[in-house]
């Protein structure tokens, strides 16, 4: 089950705790994530009942191996029933089966059959898991080496552009380049193998270090820092304001690694750098 307070409320890092798996009597292993297509948040990404886009992925990839996702969207009723083995989807919204990062969408009408929902059955043996199916496109956790290649590729594309631009003293395209490379891991690198992403996401993480470097010294830090704080501050803004709340949520994150807070007030974004002691 997902454990929503803990998240969104207390901001314990994402996870799942044991649920009462209702649906096991069906033969299916799924998560039921309900306000699937929550707006409530107006600049701040609430959708998958209130954990974004951004904490989504990191959920999926913490599921155990043939677990999906059952999406349930506001004012919408899932149906299921066990006699016929069908699901009806009544209301305003719709059911979505999501998959390693494939989504399916039902909407409201006819009864369909829970074969057809691409849903993978629980093995008969206790304790056992299905092998997780391949979402299209991607040959499971072994992407071919073309993958590999491309990715890694992009990586240190960016990687070297992102350098380039340190260099240049040009940081606001060096910001630009790390919300960019983001973007593209959490999009086109999600059905890669664990391995690979981990190296990317390490070269990733390097360059957000290498950002914070560029702002540090000796001296007044908060004077020195004030212009990138400022600027990250900008790229937040624009990006809530377009509703790309992964890279508004990379860029409040960055800042955090800084040892920047930032508040969201009614006049604004405030920032401070406290005391370290």
């Amino acid at each position: 089950m997902l454990p929503v307070y803990e998240i969104y409320k207390v901001g314990l890092p994402p996870h799942w705790l044991e649920g009462l798996n209702l649906l096991a009597p069906l033969g299916l292993d799924v998560v039921v994530i309900p306000h699937y297509d929550n707006s409530e948040g107006g600049t701040h990404d609430t959708r998958y009942c209130y954990m974004g886009e951004r904490r989504l992925l990191q959920l999926e990839r913490l599921l155990p191996e043939g677990v999906a996702i059952l999406g349930v969207a506001e004012h919408t009723a899932a149906i299921f029933d066990l006699d016929a083995r069908a699901l009806e989807v009544r209301g305003r919204g719709f059911v979505a089966v999501r998959r390693a990062g494939v989504e399916r969408r039902i909407e409201s009408g006819p009864r369909i059959e829970l074969d057809r929902l691409g849903l993978m059955p629980l093995q008969s043996k206790p304790g056992s898991r299905p092998a997780r199916q391949a979402a299209p496109g991607h040959n499971g956790d072994a992407p071919s080496s073309n993958g590999r290649r491309s990715l890694l590729e992009l990586v240190d594309d960016r990687r070297r552009e992102f350098e380039g631009a340190l260099a240049g003293g040009d940081l606001a395209a060096a910001l630009r380049i790390v919300l960019d490379l983001d973007d593209r891991l959490t999009g086109d690198g999600a059905g890669l193998d664990q391995g690979l992403r981990r190296r990317a996401r390490s070269i990733y993480r390097g360059m957000l270090v290498r950002l914070g470097e560029s702002g540090s010294g000796q001296g007044d830090q908060g004077r020195l820092v004030a212009p990138f704080v400022e600027l990250a501050l900008r790229l937040r803004d624009d990006a809530r304001r377009e509703r790309r709340f992964s890279e508004a949520d990379l860029v409040r994150a960055a800042l955090s690694e800084l040892r920047v807070e930032v508040r969201d007030t009614p006049s604004g974004p405030e920032w401070s750098i406290p005391d370290r002691g």
